[in-house]
């Protein structure tokens, strides 16, 4: 699968709704190519409190879980992002984020074989990956990634998770790498 101009090859959002319980599982892209994109591979979670990122973009508190995503064999090329795990979606603030953590719990994730290109957008940073708290997400892994900036860079900002399973450059997501 080849794309161009997207928002990336996206688990969500999930979450938004209070009322409502989200479940999706048992996910396997694989073979793709992502061109001129704001993401690569991503999955987005609303935070359990709500949030208003804009007149249309408003909600948060709801429930439910994502299981066993795989994201396999992909090039990426002037994406943004070229992996992206947010429990804050929706959220400028993550601290506040961290305070009224997801109720929606990420779990058994790979990222394998994940190559390729970011653009200035968020330069040095390449991948985002936090969690709301490290009781909603486990078992994600990075495997054999090699995305890096114009420039060579290949950090990537992580939080809340097993950073052992991580085989990418994780920087301490304080330092201001947060996404818009």
């Amino acid at each position: 699968m080849i794309c161009n101009g997207t928002h990336g090859m996206s688990v969500g959002s999930l979450g938004q709704y209070p009322d409502r319980v989200d479940y999706v599982e048992n996910i396997l892209v694989r073979n793709a190519a992502m061109y001129n994109s704001s993401e690569g591979a991503r999955i987005k979670v609303w935070p359990n409190a709500f949030s208003e990122k804009s007149v249309s973009l408003v909600g948060g508190g709801g429930s439910g879980a994502v299981r066993n995503v795989t994201y396999e064999d992909m090039w990426l090329d002037n994406v943004d992002y070229g992996l992206t795990i947010t429990q804050c979606y929706g959220q400028d603030d993550e601290e506040e984020c961290f305070k009224h953590p997801s109720k929606l719990n990420i779990t058994d994730v790979t990222f394998r074989n994940v190559r390729g290109r970011t653009n200035r957008v968020f330069s040095p940073i390449v991948a985002h990956l936090v969690c709301s708290s490290p009781d909603t997400c486990s078992n994600i892994v990075a495997q054999d990634i090699d995305i890096r900036t114009i420039n060579g860079s290949n950090l990537v900002t992580c939080r809340n998770m097993d950073e052992d399973l991580l085989d990418v450059n994780c920087v301490d997501w304080s330092k201001g790498y947060n996404p818009a």
